[in-house]
Parts: structure tokens; C-alpha cells; sequence
């Protein structure tokens, strides 16, 4: 039998590589070309897929995409900033400049915005699925293993989740969670990026329970300006994009700047009320002996 693991691109990753360490069994990609076969060889894809499917053992496959089917599914959620972030920083490393955030947050790549991919595994439309919080994966391991045995009815022996989180996150930082997560965002996430996500996200993260930072104030943009915004070309709003970005790189120059020049500020005033202190000190000292001579 089939179980998928959905996720939003690369916002997952942690959870199937947890699974493999716990439950000590592979979780294959639904886009590899080819899959090992019994004999030892490589199998397509649709193969692979019919025999999983008519398996008796559970197999886990992880997606990006919509589902298939209606088998089972783990549907790994998080926080959308995190998620487009992370996608963000997978897609510039391999090619640099290949997008903006803002192109990611209204969703122009080839797996749509986060929204739409949330909606397409939605509990509504699949009884046989589990929505996993990543948050409470990575802070709360044992918990999310019993979601998952509970879910999946696997019973098997399995390396203890924390254990197993603990060897993830010597090698790699992503899987290293302390205390109670809290959103906190890079420069990238400038505060026009913030308005137009929440404009677009805005309903799904307060249904998930993700706030802003400021939960009483109303980050996003008019609804005429938004429109116009986003029923441009994605030329276009990629123009726009770098522009933001621009100014966003000078205003944060400038910022740097103005804080040096307090800083210098800040120092020679200090400089001075020490030689005013020391001033007061040698007029004390000379003032002393003449006026004891008077005396």
C-alpha cells in the first residue's frame, strides 16, 4: 500500500528523512526515472507505482505534486514564509537570480504558491490524510512519531524519533529546533514581501494557526492596488521585484550608514563630556591652593 508524503518544495525535508531513520525504511521520490526493482535492476515509474500499490507492506512516497489517488497521505504544513524561504534559498543556489521572493509567494514556479498547493491535499477533499505540523516534528519529535504510527498502523521496531533528530542535526542545521518557534524574518522578507504575502496567504495561515509578527496591525496592501499588482505579466512583476529589492539594498545601506554616524556621534559626545569632566577637575585643582593662601 501506497502512503504519500506531500509537502510544499523542500519544506518537508526533515519529515522523510525522520521517517527513514525511525522506521528504518526508504522513502522513495514519486520524480525519480527509474526505482529498484525485486530482481536488482530498475523499474519505471508505473510499475513501481502498481506494485506499491498492491503491496502488502506500507511504501512511502514523498511529492511535491498533487496527489495521484486516494491512498493514504502524511501532509507535512508549514509556516508559508518558511516554506517559500526555503525554497527560495533551493532555487537560488542552484541558479542564482532564477527568482525573486515575490514571484514565489504569488506562486510563478512550476509547483504553484503554497496556498493552492496546501488546498490540492486538503482534508476536505481527502479523508485519508494526515496534516502534520513541521514545527511540531522538529520540537516535539516522539509526539509527531505516534501521529505518524497511529496513522499508518506500523507497528515495527524503530530508532526513537529524538535520537534520531539528534543524528540529523549534527550534520545539518536545519533540523536543529529549541524552545517554542517563532518567526523571525531575514532581510530577504522586506516588509512590502510581508504585505503581499499576507494578502495572498493571509486566510490559510490564520486558519493554521500562524500569526504576523504584529497581530493587530493590517499588513496588507489595498485590494485595488493588489489586484492591479498581481494581474500584471510575470515580467513584469519580476521588474518590479528587482526594483524592490534594489531599493531595499540601498535602504538598508543608508540604515547602516545613519546608525555609523550615531554610533561617531554617540563617541565624540562622550569624548567630550570626559574633557569637560577633566576640565572641571584642573580648574578645581588651580582654584584650591590660591584661595587656601588667601587664608
Amino acid at each position: 500500500m501506497i502512503v504519500w508524503l506531500g509537502y510544499y518544495p523542500v519544506a518537508g525535508a526533515a519529515v522523510w528523512r525522520l521517517i527513514e531513520e525511525c522506521f528504518g525504511t526508504p522513502v522513495h521520490h514519486r520524480q525519480n526515472p527509474s526505482f529498484p526493482a525485486p530482481d536488482g535492476g530498475q523499474q519505471d515509474w508505473q510499475r513501481f507505482y502498481r506494485q506499491s500499490s498492491a503491496a502488502d507492506e506500507i511504501v512511502f512516497i514523498r511529492t511535491q505534486s498533487p496527489p495521484d489517488d486516494g491512498n493514504p497521505a502524511i501532509y507535512v504544513v508549514r509556516d508559508g514564509r518558511e516554506s517559500i524561504l526555503a525554497y527560495y534559498d533551493h532555487l537560488n543556489a542552484k541558479d542564482p537570480g532564477s527568482r525573486t521572493v515575490i514571484e514565489l509567494v504569488l506562486g510563478f514556479n512550476a509547483h504553484g504558491d503554497w496556498s493552492s498547493h496546501h488546498r490540492s491535499w486538503s482534508l476536505e477533499e481527502r479523508a485519508a490524510t494526515l496534516l502534520l505540523e513541521y514545527e511540531s516534528a522538529v520540537r516535539d519529535p516522539d509526539g509527531a512519531l505516534g501521529e505518524i504510527a497511529a496513522f499508518t498502523g506500523i507497528r515495527r521496531p524503530c530508532l526513537p524519533w529524538r535520537a534520531a533528530l539528534e543524528k540529523l542535526s549534527r550534520d545539518d542545521a536545519r533540523f536543529r529546533c529549541e524552545g517554542r518557534y517563532q518567526w523571525r524574518p531575514p532581510e530577504e522578507w522586506s516588509p512590502y514581501v510581508e504585505a503581499i504575502f499576507w494578502r495572498r496567504h493571509g486566510a490559510l495561515m490564520r486558519q493554521l494557526g500562524y500569526l504576523p509578527l504584529d497581530p493587530t496591525s493590517d499588513s496588507c496592501p489595498a485590494t485595488d492596488g493588489f489586484e492591479r499588482f498581481i494581474n500584471q505579466s510575470q515580467e513584469e512583476i519580476r521588474g518590479l521585484a528587482m526594483r524592490i529589492a534594489a531599493l531595499e539594498t540601498e535602504r538598508r545601506s543608508l540604515n547602516r550608514q545613519i546608525r555609523a554616524f550615531r554610533d561617531t556621534d554617540d563617541k565624540r559626545t562622550e569624548t567630550i563630556h570626559q574633557l569637560t569632566a577633566e576640565l572641571a577637575l584642573l580648574r578645581r585643582a588651580r582654584v584650591g591652593p590660591r584661595e587656601r593662601g588667601k587664608g
